[in-house]
């Protein structure tokens, strides 16, 4: 046994161990969170830097074309093309639209949001079917108006897709229809990877497996408020039946002014950046707009062309039909994105010949190398290359 003076003085030299252990904590993360301010702070005025050096190298690259001069009369008429394409400024930001399109390769990510909306639009119908079967019970009326404007929205086969549902007992149907939302996830994530890709967000910054998924489900939580505003539209409109015109322009512009609020929306819930409202009001208008003019156009056509012609080539047919037309959905989202990126940024104008490159040109470029960076103590500089090297 210890002695009994000991006991008496293991206290306090416990509790002066303890304190000190605790100020060693403390002092570390204070020297942490001191170290962290000033990786902060030197990344901030690299690029700062960066963007003052992208437009020296821009400048310079101007001199030496001006210098140089066109080779041939095909340069020199492209040049003048150039010339004319920068003065004008809405055929100057029209172009700097297609051209950041072209660099973050656009096309491609509008193919991947029409392959993974054609493969999820189906358990989603399906989830939406059953839930409202569940919370509209008593209501019949209600619940098959916001299906029947659901359909609306997919051609060809939505009217399909709006009469199945699940059925069975309370752990079938729970399993099921996490199954079916899981599935349906991929269309948003799709759109999710698309939208960052277009602010150049940084690989590092971009949300984790858990929170891109919360993003998801918000985003399907706006869709399908978006449903239950085109009823309530549709329903109101209903009113205007008797006068003239009245009731098919008023779902027509209803609906498309529902379209750009809902686009607006979902460009900062599927953007990891921190976006303004007038930030993405100029891509909303074009994004709802879009969509309402290929909603009517589009149905008139699939309805009378694909339809027809799944006499002869049976589902085949409607199956092209709809990767057709969610492939253009995408499209005109992805533009409508690119629109808010060159407008907020001032991305534009942008060099059509390549030989004397603009500093939008040169921040496009820089920020496409930035956006592979995976941490903050990696700074991404340009630099005007040597002239010493000529091509033969």
């Amino acid at each position: 046994m210890a002695p009994a003076g000991s006991n008496r003085s293991a206290g306090p030299l416990s509790r002066a161990v303890d304190l000190g252990a605790a100020l060693v904590v403390a002092f570390s993360a204070w020297r942490a969170a001191g170290r962290d301010r000033a990786a902060s702070a030197r990344a901030e005025a690299a690029h700062a830097a960066r963007r003052a050096r992208v437009a020296e190298v821009a400048e310079v690259r101007r001199r030496e074309a001006a210098q140089r001069g066109p080779a041939n009369p095909w340069d020199r008429a492209f040049d003048r093309i150039d010339a004319v394409q920068r003065r004008f400024r809405p055929l100057a930001f029209a172009y700097g639209v297609l051209k950041k399109f072209g660099d973050d390769r656009a096309g491609r990510m509008a193919a991947l949001i029409a392959y993974y909306a054609f493969f999820s639009i189906f358990p989603l119908m399906l989830v939406l079917v059953t839930v409202l079967g569940f919370v509209l019970e008593g209501n019949e009326e209600l619940r098959q108006d916001i299906v029947d404007s659901a359909a609306a929205q997919i051609p060809v086969l939505g009217q399909q897709l709006a009469d199945q549902g699940l059925s069975g007992n309370w752990w079938a149907l729970a399993t099921g229809l996490a199954g079916a939302l899981w599935a349906g996830m991929g269309a948003m994530m799709a759109a999710q990877d698309a939208m960052n890709t277009v602010w150049d967000v940084p690989m590092g910054d971009r949300p984790n497996f858990l929170f891109s998924r919360v993003r998801s489900l918000l985003m399907m939580v706006l869709l399908g408020a978006g449903l239950i505003g085109s009823t309530a539209l549709q329903n109101l409109v209903r009113v205007l039946d008797d006068v003239p015109l009245a009731g098919r322009w008023g779902i027509v512009l209803g609906g498309a002014a529902l379209n750009v609020v809902v686009t607006a929306l979902a460009f900062r819930v599927l953007t990891d950046a921190p976006l303004t409202a007038r930030q993405v009001v100029p891509g909303a208008i074009v994004g709802g707009v879009g969509y309402t003019v290929i909603q009517q156009v589009g149905s008139w056509y699939f309805t009378r062309v694909v339809a027809g012609a799944s006499d002869t080539y049976g589902t085949f047919a409607a199956v092209i039909g709809l990767l057709s037309w969610f492939y253009l959905l995408g499209q005109v989202f992805v533009l409508a994105a690119e629109v808010n990126t060159v407008a907020s940024r001032r991305l534009w104008p942008r060099s059509f010949t390549g030989r004397a490159l603009t500093p939008a040109d040169h921040e496009v470029y820089v920020a496409l190398v930035e956006e592979a960076r995976r941490h903050d103590d990696i700074v991404v500089t340009a630099e005007p290359r040597p002239r010493s090297l000529t091509m033969s």
